[in-house]
């Protein structure tokens, strides 16, 4: 009777290991799907960003080329000489005899450089209106 009752409480521990057992399976099973749909989540909001900020930099690349030649031709000579006349500038040749040319004395020298540095003028002009 003894051996029959060991027999039986056996097959019933055997029987709760493998319900505790399928339990940890399960709870592992949904620990690893939530890991899953979080990671996915992460690169779908991920290569949205990287797609939002590829478009700015297109967007800003063609803008910089469109500035960029919208300021060379405002720095051409004829537009300049344009916008002098809309504001009514008279700009022409200084008298030699009007230029002071300034040169500092004690420079110190170019330590960056092997070379000399080339002479700095600061030249003065008058503008007449």
């Amino acid at each position: 009777m003894n051996e029959h009752y060991f027999a039986g409480s056996g097959r019933l521990e055997i029987g709760r290991l493998c319900l505790k057992g399928g339990w940890a399976f399960l709870l592992g099973g949904v620990l690893l799907g939530m890991t899953y749909l979080w990671i996915y989540s992460q690169v779908v909001q991920t290569s949205h960003a990287v797609e939002t900020h590829e478009d700015k930099l297109a967007y800003l690349r063609d803008r910089s080329v469109i500035l960029q030649s919208q300021l060379e031709s405002l720095q051409s000579p004829r537009s300049i000489a344009r916008m002098l006349k809309d504001r009514e500038i008279a700009l022409g040749d200084p008298d030699p005899g009007r230029i002071v040319r300034v040169r500092p004395v004690d420079l110190p020298p170019d330590l960056t450089s092997s070379r000399p540095a080339a002479p700095r003028d600061l030249v003065i002009l008058s503008i007449a209106r």
